[in-house]
């Protein structure tokens, strides 16, 4: 392409600021570069706009589909390495390294943290920019890999985080599961300082094939094994990135396990569109249906769609009910709630109840 990605980054700043930020996502297509697709992965996850961020979100699932990937594998590919691991300068060599609160360090071969002169600084300017970027977009999808129970086969989890320079680091700051294929949940480890794979006693863990990795919800463990592994990151002094042992849990009333639908009451009245905007941007998008507006949520490793349907009285919302129903299958049936996995039904109980404060 022939625009750079500085003056792409200026762009979109100008174009959001008028208004126009819709069109921008023009830019970007199957042929564009990791660099620029993490932009377009930025503006997913902003909170500037929410009709560009949902728009974002499915012009980068459209250009996953052309390159014959799911829009998580896409997301696999392009993470940047924001400079880290890489040494700059000569006299006195430093790289770019994280501290507990996230924020940049500059550590020479020695080991010491120091400052950088305005030269230094210039060396690693733009890989810092790009780390500013990545970051919270990178922890934002990682949560939604945990909400969404997204899992890598041994081999891409290996490439895709231990290979790689900043999800290594970010991966150290979260508890993991290994799973079966069918699903259960085999082991629980952490990734320690020097990347090596432990258990709750401290001990190396074998991850084998076939295996699969993903991010441990609460949920699939028991509450003894969280109560533990709670205990092993006090004694670390490890904040995980994202809630995840102490993830609040809901489940539905008993006498609902037959129903297709969860419905909330509010009890004071919320704006339409201010509501509208703070589910999107937590990642549901809005679509039509036969009854208006609606939002979406897709839950692809539970093969279940979920439709917030908001009733409004005027401008204001009153009610919301949530139905789930199976996109894979045809035709797309609606779940009874006793069908949907539980992660889903915590997941969505909790932001339904979240939105009531809203």
């Amino acid at each position: 392409m022939k625009e750079t990605l500085a003056a792409l980054h200026e762009a979109i700043d100008q174009a959001i600021k008028k208004g126009a930020g819709l069109e921008i996502l023009e830019n970007f297509t199957a042929e564009s570069s990791a660099d620029w697709l993490v932009q377009l992965q930025v503006l997913m996850f902003s909170n500037v706009d929410h009709e560009l961020t949902s728009a974002a979100r499915q012009k980068f699932e459209e250009i996953a589909q052309l390159r014959g990937l799911r829009s998580w594998e896409l997301a696999d590919r392009i993470v940047p390495n924001c400079g880290l691991g890489q040494w700059y300068g000569t006299e006195d060599p430093f790289e770019i390294r994280l501290n507990a609160a996230l924020d940049p360090v500059f550590v020479n071969k020695s080991g010491q943290v120091r400052e950088l002169t305005p030269a230094e600084a210039e060396l690693c300017q733009k890989d810092l920019v790009t780390l500013v970027d990545a970051l919270p977009t990178q922890i934002l999808r990682l949560e939604a890999a945990l909400v969404e129970e997204q899992r890598w086969r041994k081999a891409n989890w290996e490439s895709f985080f231990l290979g790689h320079p900043l999800l290594a680091r970010l991966s150290q700051r979260l508890v993991w599961g290994a799973y079966a294929e069918s699903g259960r949940l085999r082991h629980i480890f952490r990734v320690d300082e020097e990347f090596e794979l432990l258990d709750v006693e401290d001990e190396p863990f074998n991850l084998e094939e076939p295996l699969q990795v993903g991010l441990l919800h609460p949920l699939h463990a028991q509450e003894q094994e969280l109560s533990t592994w709670s205990e092993v990151l006090s004694d670390y002094e490890i904040v995980t990135l994202v809630p995840q042992l102490d993830r609040p849990k809901f489940s539905y009333p008993p006498p609902l396990s037959k129903s297709t639908e969860l419905k909330v009451e509010f009890s004071e009245p919320v704006e339409h569109t201010r509501l509208h905007a703070w589910f999107m941007a937590r990642g549901w998008s809005k679509s039509q249906s036969y009854y208006g507006d609606v939002l979406v949520r897709m839950f692809r490793t539970a093969d279940t769609k979920v439709t917030l349907r908001l009733k409004q009285n005027g401008e204001n919302v009153v009610n919301i009910g949530a139905k789930f129903e199976r996109f894979l299958g045809h035709p797309r049936s609606p779940f009874m709630l006793r069908d949907v996995r539980p992660v889903v039904i915590s997941e969505v109980i909790s932001e339904l109840q979240s939105a009531t404060s809203a």
